[in-house]
């Protein structure tokens, strides 16, 4: 069974593959999971360590936590992607 946590990874690795034309080097990739308790709810940030370029996969509503990530790793949030409607106000 493919479950929300397995559907929105595998969003991010095809959004991945996508902008760098099939391209995988791990390497040179950052990944972090962001999970809010509260609401039950995974987000996350994917960068590119060469380019420096990171999208926020699933955003909770504060965005402080991505900059404080995008900050700490030298990364700009350049693009954002939902992959479902997030009904939690």
């Amino acid at each position: 069974m493919l479950t929300k946590a397995k559907f929105t990874a595998t969003i991010a690795l095809f959004i991945i593959l996508f902008l760098q034309g099939n391209k995988l080097q791990a390497q040179s990739y950052f990944f972090e999971r962001v999970y809010d308790e509260t609401l039950a709810q995974a987000s996350f940030v994917i960068g590119d360590l060469k380019t420096r370029e990171a999208i926020v996969i699933d955003p909770k509503r504060d965005i402080d936590t991505y900059l404080e990530i995008a900050k700490a790793n030298n990364l700009n949030i350049t693009k954002v992607a939902e992959t479902h409607i997030h009904a939690d106000f």
